[in-house]
């Protein structure tokens, strides 16, 4: 049979898909043999599928009886069922081989797939079976109606005004629902008012702790959306006279948070390169074909691009679909230990591991914001790897060594390369916009490592890093305002703006004093310490989302632990590696991106509650393994 790239790319139907999109088509197509006379399709069956012809020739006819009328005789890259696919429709002719037929079959479930993603090929189809339409005498209306519908539908959500939507509750049902929520959160943070105003706190104190508190329930209680909240607390701080606005603002001056923008704007250029699929297709093909070293090239790739794709969750969505194509190719059934095993390794190597890095996830650079300015001064790219690399890498060996053990394979089955040939075929040589952002991430990622040579600041790294994108047209202007997450950007200056006034409020050495006592007998004992840091990170994401349990434990444990020998950074670190369980689905943004990015193809959430469990286990003992480490660099 005939190159699948090749015929794909002559395809009238296909000519709206990019070098990436028709790469992650490929897996997805199945050839397919037909004797000459065969019936393909007949009138009134469901639609399937659409087959793309290689070879030979089809009649299209509608049959009345004995009487027969031809409409048409397909030949090469002509497409035949997809009138039923984009209608919903019965299928609306006979279709017959006049000849031996070879084809290619796409199915009813990836054709939608791949119209729902790209709307752009929605509205190129209109113009390409316009023709086909207008032939078909009977029903044409109709099934131009239906498929105007189709393309004419805008994925944009209809924005009301606030009154609209108040106007529209039903209070009754609203109370019975969700009401008492909203009712228990402010009898909780009444009762937390009143027993601050016990206590020996002052004024400022007191109002900090409590918007603190207040903040924590409604994020626990998801009343509210986590970036309003965010932007909220620095406003009340205002509000309520316990901080001056250049303060409370101040997290959108700081280098963390020109670190995060940098970030973003790298996420976005090359996801829209297609450079992160290259080089996933690319290290998944050149590693030997059986399961065990697919986990491992999954892990190892994500551990190799953690730093220059430096979004946790784009990494995870990106590469989950590598999986599912291996999966599919390999023939595992969904839901099979060695699907579950693919998964779990997308998810240790492209979300996991992020920690090693200070570029790793916005996590990373939020907790680094956090710091002390007197330990974030010694911190950069280097030195954050030097002291989470090895953590990070018992941790990976361990979890991956756990993930083929847990989720073994029970069959031998060898994955065929030309599948990633064709990709990689397709993808054909890097583009002008793939070469600059790999020589930016190279180059800026060279002058993060040596910054103690030359001094430059991270901050003036990710700002030129985005001057450059933007200036060579990599990232367009559309691009800047569509893919640059701006409320997570703005919740997260907002969050780090806040943890400097409370800083500077003197509140976190008040809370030291107080439970500084309760952990004196322990952080003296970094090996008991730190793995009681880790279990209290890991038991406070089961109330918060990611980031506000960051902001909660970075201010509570780092003053708590001012007294010790245990320098904060390290503090952070096992923070930072303990704060993405998956008991409940709904704790990490890194496991529903994988759940998203396989579409709940490849696993169910009780498949992987073992693995969650034993993570608990592997993050002690990497870091009980670590400490002597961290001694050696008088971290401890």
């Amino acid at each position: 049979m005939k190159d699948k790239v090749e015929i794909l790319k002559a395809v009238p139907l296909f000519k709206g898909l990019s070098r990436v999109e028709l790469a992650r088509l490929l897996p997805e197509i199945e050839e397919v043999e037909y004797k000459n006379e065969d019936m393909i399709f007949r009138r009134g069956e469901y639609g399937d599928a659409l087959l793309i012809i290689v070879e030979g020739q089809v009649r299209v006819f509608l049959q009345e009886g004995e009487d027969e009328t031809n409409l048409a005789v397909l030949g090469e890259h002509e497409c035949i069922g997809e009138m039923a696919l984009l209608t919903g429709a019965p299928r609306s002719a006979n279709v017959q081989a006049l000849t031996r037929l070879s084809a290619f079959r796409i199915t009813r479930e990836c054709f939608e797939n791949m119209i729902g993603k790209h709307h752009f090929l929605a509205v190129h189809l209109t113009k390409v079976l316009s023709e086909r339409i207008a032939r078909n005498d009977e029903g044409s209306a109709l099934q131009w109606s239906k498929i105007t519908n189709l393309i004419e539908a805008k994925p944009e959500i209809l924005k009301e005004s606030l009154w609209t939507r108040l106007c529209k509750i039903d209070w009754a049902d609203f109370m019975s629902t969700i009401g008492w929520k909203y009712i228990l959160v402010f009898v909780l943070w009444a009762m937390s008012i009143g027993i601050l105003q016990q206590t020996n706190l002052s004024k400022n104190h007191t109002v900090l702790t409590g918007l603190l508190f207040l903040a924590a329930l409604v994020w626990g209680f998801n009343l509210m959306p986590f970036n309003l909240v965010a932007l909220s607390l620095p406003v009340l701080a205002v509000l309520f006279q316990t901080s001056d606005v250049p303060t409370a603002f101040s997290g959108f001056s700081s280098n963390a948070w020109f670190l995060i923008l940098g970030v973003l704007a790298i996420t976005a250029a090359l996801t829209n390169t297609g450079l992160l699929y290259r080089c996933i297709i690319w290290m998944v093909h050149r590693f030997s074909p059986n399961y065990e070293n697919h986990t491992l090239a999954l892990t190892l790739s994500g551990l190799l691009l953690t730093p220059v794709i430096p979004s946790a969750d784009a990494r995870t969505v990106l590469a989950s679909t590598i999986a599912t194509d291996l999966l599919e190719t390999l023939g595992y059934r969904s839901y099979s230990p060695e699907a579950v095993g693919l998964s779990m390794a997308c998810m240790l190597g492209f979300g996991q591991l992020s920690f090693i890095f200070m570029n790793g996830n916005t996590s990373c650079l939020l907790a680094y914001g956090l710091l002390p300015s007197n330990v974030a001064s010694a911190v950069n790219w280097g030195t954050w790897l030097a002291a989470a690399l090895p953590m990070g890498l018992v941790y990976a060996i361990l979890s991956w060594w756990t993930i083929i053990r847990v989720h073994k394979t029970k069959d031998i089955v060898h994955f065929d390369k030309d599948i990633t040939g064709s990709q990689l075929a397709v993808l054909g040589l890097m583009t002008r916009e793939e070469k600059i952002s790999l020589f930016v991430i190279i180059m800026s990622l060279l002058v993060m490592a040596s910054q103690p040579l030359h001094h430059l600041n991270n901050t003036l790294v990710a700002l030129t890093t985005v001057i450059i994108l933007a200036s060579t047209a990599v990232l367009s202007e559309n691009s800047m305002r569509r893919d640059i997450d701006w409320n997570k950007l703005l919740a997260i200056g907002a969050l780090i703006g806040f943890g400097t006034l409370i800083k500077q409020s003197g509140l976190p050495a008040v809370w030291a004093n107080t439970i500084g006592p309760l952990i004196s007998s322990f952080s003296d004992n970094p090996y008991i310490f730190l793995v009681l840091v880790a279990l209290f990170m890991i038991l406070l994401r089961f109330s918060l989302p990611l980031i506000p349990a960051l902001v909660v434990a970075m201010l509570m444990v780092i003053p708590a632990a001012s007294t010790s020998s245990i320098s904060p950074f390290v503090i952070m670190i096992v923070i930072l590696a303990a704060s993405n369980p998956w008991f409940l689905p709904y704790q990490s943004t890194v496991y529903q991106s994988l759940v998203t990015g396989t579409e709940n193809r490849l696993f169910k959430h009780q498949q992987t509650l073992t693995l969650a469990y034993l993570q608990v286990l592997i993050i002690c003992l990497a870091i009980l393994v670590s400490i002597p480490y961290w001694h050696f660099l008088q971290l401890l």
